[in-house]
């Protein structure tokens, strides 16, 4: 088994050989039984009898790729906000500090959190032969390339979603080879299942995250579940068109758009809206990340406008689930649902403001020879707190990946406690023979730095204050090594958490007089950021 980076319980990075699945059944996998390109649509089954649930979700396409798929961690990740404490009663000072306790720290087991890799196949076999998305590709209709690529991150427990688009055009390293390509190539294999397991490799190879579940659907599958959904209405400034995917919108504002448009919508790439002058003007000027931008508002307007029917509405549901067993293809990860009424619970009380969406953060990449001379995009250092969220961090946890240390003490005690650090996860900082501490280590921190301290303090054996200063911020911490200063390799449960330093008052903001400020005139005849619904 190939060795890869993991997240382990203290949210650091090491290479590690992945844990394969084996499968038990689980709430996540009762969640989600169909996606579309853009979607996930629920098959619950509260108001249908299960056996006819069980009947159709039997007729979905199932791939043997559960050994590719890598089992989501039972544990959660070691976070500041997450570490037990006992709180004195007495108020806390500054310095001297309290010590900490030695009891054992044992994280709470959550509902298990799962990673779903949802990839839009750029297979056309099935499209009309008069449909405009064939066009300049009719002798290419039976490729296979992963045309969308999500990660979605499901939490059970808390009854929200994070979704993840991936450039199709991420310059990555495609697994099993030695060839650096666009991600989307890994699926341009002509065995089926070779090209799902090739995908979800280089997903987790490269992304450095776990998929425990796959789901796929093809151009036809999608605009036969918009369809059934009875259309989704999108804003446009004005009227719209793209040649490229055969977009026609002929007048600004809503618009309902029914399956064969929403495709043509969801696929543009060189999208052109007409200015009040008359002129057509190109608002696709960085291709795929703008019709990345265009899906995931798809997504949020898809889940607005129609997902609390599909869940509620048995006729509808039943079309869904008819249109599901003809064109989803899975991971041989789901299971039948057992108890639909659970799970349509679950989803009815899904709307748009329980999903996040975002796009994976990247750059534009030179074109060389050596890069075929083919337009790639790189990961910018802003996608690792993306990626994070997919690990179990979420963005405003405080994890030993994101606290950096700067030590301070003779070399015999700092040498071993800055290797354990590391081992756990810390970054390393400044260091320094030179310690002010005297029996206890202390933990000097500034504003918006008592997570990070606290954190620290869990790791470490010995007494351990707290000291609060003016010259660190954020989650920087400057330790004074006491002499007894030893890293455990798990948190113990603390008597206190570092107290957040109090921020002196500023003054109020100047206030700008409302007439002082101007608006750009609109060049469109409709202004969608002003818009509400459709």
């Amino acid at each position: 088994m190939a060795e890869v980076a993991s997240v382990d319980v203290a949210g650091t990075f090491a290479p590690v050989a992945r844990q394969r699945l084996r499968w038990t059944r689980t709430t996540g996998q009762r969640v989600i039984l169909g996606v579309n390109i853009l979607l996930v649509v629920a098959l619950g089954a509260g108001a249908l009898a299960v056996g006819y649930l069980t009947q159709k979700l039997a007729d979905v396409e199932v791939l043997a790729v559960a050994d590719d798929l890598t089992a989501a961690p039972t544990e959660r990740v070691v976070s500041a906000a997450a570490l037990e404490v006992v709180e004195d009663t007495e108020p806390v000072v500054t310095v001297p500090g309290q010590s900490t306790t030695t009891t054992e720290f044992v994280l709470p087991a959550p509902e298990i959190e799962e990673n779903y890799l949802v990839v839009g196949s750029d297979n056309a076999e099935r499209v009309a032969d008069d449909n405009a998305i064939l066009s300049g590709r009719e002798e290419e209709r039976a490729n296979h390339l992963a045309d969308t690529i999500m990660v979605l991150r499901l939490r059970p427990a808390e009854g929200t979603a994070s979704l993840l688009s991936v450039p199709r055009d991420l310059e990555v390293r495609i697994a099993g080879t030695n060839r650096i390509r666009k991600i989307n190539t890994a699926f341009n294999l002509p065995d089926r299942e070779a090209r799902v397991s090739r995908l979800i490799n280089t997903i987790e190879e490269n992304l450095d995250i776990t998929l425990q579940h796959y789901v796929e659907v093809d151009l036809e599958g999608f605009r036969r579940v918009i369809d059934a959904l009875g259309g989704v209405a999108v804003c446009f400034d004005g009227p719209s068109q793209d040649s490229g995917s055969g977009l026609v919108v002929n007048q600004g504002g809503w618009s309902e758009l029914d399956g064969d448009q929403a495709l043509a919508y969801v696929r543009s790439r060189k999208l052109k809206v007409q200015n009040l002058s008359g002129r057509w003007e190109n608002v696709s000027l960085r291709a795929d990340l703008d019709r990345i931008e265009r899906q995931q508002d798809f997504v949020r307007a898809t889940v607005s406008q129609t997902f609390a029917d599909v869940v509620s509405d048995p006729r509808l549901l039943v079309s869904i689930l008819n249109i599901a067993s003809e064109e989803l293809s899975v991971s041989n990860t789901f299971t039948v649902v057992g108890d639909g009424s659970d799970l349509a619970s679950w989803f009815r009380g899904f709307g748009e403001e329980n999903l996040e969406t975002m796009s994976l953060d990247v750059y534009d990449l030179p074109v060389t020879e050596a890069r075929n001379n083919e337009f790639r995009l790189g990961m910018t250092s802003r996608a690792e707190p993306q990626l994070d969220i997919f690990r179990g961090i979420e963005l405003d946890d405080v994890v030993p990946k994101r606290v950096e240390v700067l030590l301070r003490g003779p070399s015999a005690v700092r040498g071993p406690v800055r290797d354990g650090l590391v081992g756990i996860g810390f970054k390393i900082g400044r260091q320094d023979s030179k310690s002010d501490a005297t029996d206890a280590t202390v933990i000097a921190y500034g504003v918006g730095g008592h997570e990070a301290a606290t954190l620290v303090a869990a790791f470490l054996d010995g007494g351990v204050e707290f000291s609060r200063v003016e010259d660190v911020e954020g989650n920087e911490v400057v330790v004074d090594l006491g002499p007894d200063a030893i890293v455990r390799e798990t948190p113990r449960v603390l008597e206190t958490r570092a107290p957040p330093v109090e921020v002196p008052p500023t003054s109020a903001p100047t206030t700008v007089p409302a007439d002082s400020t101007t608006t750009a005139p609109h060049r469109f005849e409709f202004d969608c950021s002003l818009s509400t619904g459709g």
